[in-house]
């Protein structure tokens, strides 16, 4: 299942507004450069956690980039991409995850 097509593409950015940190799609002409979503700055992981939420269209490119290589690199390589690859497949599944919890 290809999650890029259900989120908002990226860049996303990151910005103060009012009390909160504030997540926005500036190249997205379907949002208008709008908000996506607040993250309340309510402890000191605030900010961070805002930079996460904001990175995931690049993780999610980088991640299908792993799994692209991976797919096509020769055996004895595998061995040392098999780890991160399970993981990049997990965090994926919970990505393109409907309605739930993966």
């Amino acid at each position: 299942m290809n999650s890029a097509g259900k989120m908002t593409p990226g860049p996303w950015t990151v910005g103060k507004a009012g009390g909160d940190w504030e997540i926005g799609n500036m190249g997205d002409p379907a949002t208008n450069g709008g908000t996506l979503a607040y993250v309340p700055d309510t402890h000191p992981e605030s900010q961070a956690n805002a930079r996460a939420i904001a990175a995931l269209p690049d993780l999610v490119e980088a991640l299908r980039g792993l799994l692209d290589a991976a797919s096509t690199t020769a055996d004895d390589a595998w061995a040392v991409l098999e780890r991160p690859a399970a993981v990049a497949d997990a965090a994926l599944a919970k990505l393109d995850a409907e309605g739930g919890e993966a």
